[in-house]
């Protein structure tokens, strides 16, 4: 569904774009289709209610390859249910396939625009189906070789080959959760643990591929939103100082209350500025520099700024002894993440309370904790709280975390957080020593 809403949007940016120039808004043709299709790595078919309109496969079209025709279920759904987005399957011969569909009210009510999707399930089960061949195959066997044994030896390998064969068929469904236990230590033993990591690798993949589109489109979002902000900012400001000045010059004859809504004006535009930078440093994907650090002086360059004019009612410590080993990892993405991690536990202590960052080290990691006195988080908010756009605050970006994490991990560490509602959070960096060993024998 990602996939036809970005072609729904590029066909719209070409409509405005063309009514930009002062042209009136054709109906989109195959080029504009092959552009777009340029741009999503999909073939893209515009319909105008029930006929074809406009493809970037044309010549399948006109050889009679594929239908003319809106497909039905996409027409009922997406023209008739007035649904916003539609994936349904079709078929073509004995070969079926997944269309994505969507309506394109900019050009038209009965516009719609659909995608064919290569079906990723199919190709699953095509594997599972010849893994599947393949145990039963060695099933057989088992069997043959244990119908020699006897009655007991048979009902010993049968029973496991028919539970094997269950979870095969569930994994063919989808089910990559299902497990086996391995009674054995023989070769059928084997089979079962090959098959547990099998279905763990699946699982790990397919979340893995909808974590990194998740990422794209996320990242993708970023952008657009970053480049929005940004545009109106700047005459906004001028204009809003250039008043300023202007008041300034004419000895304030409007009074306080100008002087008032300009200072908002300007700090909303700074606080806007700043989103915006967020946004910007989420889509871009920076190119660490690995260099050794002194952890104590990476952490007492973050907190200095801090320590010198402290909120009110907070209370700011630091545990974070010389002799720590060196770490290796990007001075700039580190000290983007810390103060990120520091500006997260301060704003969770708007009525003050007592910030503290202590680190330590083994033979092979440093892990430096930043724990605050808090609001905390409940058991969701911890889940959640890497998530792009996710905040427990009323302002803000919710990318502070996620792109202390990204930051983190692009130099080699890794990051966890605790919390508890009402007591405080504590977050935990781990980041690996320049010398492993070399603390220890110290």
């Amino acid at each position: 569904s990602s996939v036809v809403m970005m072609a729904r949007r590029v066909l719209d940016e070409l409509g405005a774009a063309q009514t930009l120039v002062g042209q009136p808004r054709p109906a989109p043709d195959d080029n504009a289709m092959v552009l777009i299709r340029q741009v999503v790595d999909q073939d893209v078919n515009l319909f105008e209610g029930p006929s074809l309109l406009a493809t970037s496969q044309r010549d399948l079209f006109e050889s009679g390859f594929l239908p003319t025709r809106t497909p039905a279920e996409a027409y009922r759904q997406i023209a008739l249910g007035r649904r916003p987005v539609f994936v349904t399957e079709d078929r073509l011969g004995t070969f079926s396939y997944l269309v994505a569909a969507a309506p394109v009210p900019a050009f038209g009510r009965d516009m719609i625009i659909t995608v064919p999707l290569a079906s990723r399930q199919r190709d699953i089960e095509r594997q599972t189906d010849d893994l599947t061949q393949g145990v039963l195959t060695g099933a057989v066997l088992l069997v043959l070789f244990a119908a020699a044994l006897g009655a007991y030896v048979a009902a010993r390998v049968s029973d496991p080959v028919a539970r094997l064969t269950r979870a095969t068929r569930l994994v063919a469904a989808g089910r990559f959760d299902e497990r086996l236990a391995a009674d054995t230590a023989d070769e059928l033993g084997r089979l079962v643990q090959d098959f547990n990591t099998m279905t763990r690798m699946l699982a790990a993949q397919r979340a893995e591929l909808a974590r990194a589109n998740q990422v794209q489109a996320w990242a993708e979002m970023a952008r657009q939103v970053a480049h929005e902000i940004k545009n109106p900012l700047t005459p906004i400001q001028l204009a809003a100082e250039h008043l300023q000045r202007v008041h300034d010059d004419a000895r304030r004859p409007l009074g306080t209350v100008v002087d008032q809504c300009l200072t908002t004006i300007l700090t909303q535009v700074r606080l806007l500025r700043q989103i915006a930078s967020e946004f910007s440093t989420f889509a871009g994907a920076p190119t660490p520099r690995i260099e050794r650090l002194d952890v104590a002086g990476l952490v007492r360059a973050v907190v200095e700024p801090y320590l010198a004019a402290p909120p009110n009612g907070t209370e700011i410590r630091t545990a974070v002894p010389s002799n720590l080993p060196s770490i290796r990892g990007d001075r700039t993405l580190l000290s983007r993440a810390l103060t990120n991690l520091v500006e997260n536990a301060l704003q969770a202590m708007p009525s003050g309370g007592r910030l503290r960052i202590e680190a330590n080290a083994d033979d092979a990691h440093v892990e430096i904790r930043v724990i605050d006195t808090g609001v905390g988080m409940d058991e969701e908010g911890v889940r959640r709280a890497f998530e792009p756009y996710f905040s427990t605050k009323t302002g803000g970006s919710g990318l502070g975390l996620a792109n202390a994490k990204r930051n983190i991990e692009l130099c080699g560490g890794e990051v966890t957080l605790t919390s508890q509602p009402r007591e405080g959070t504590t977050v935990a960096v781990r980041l690996p020593v320049a010398d492993p060993g070399a603390h220890a024998r110290a």
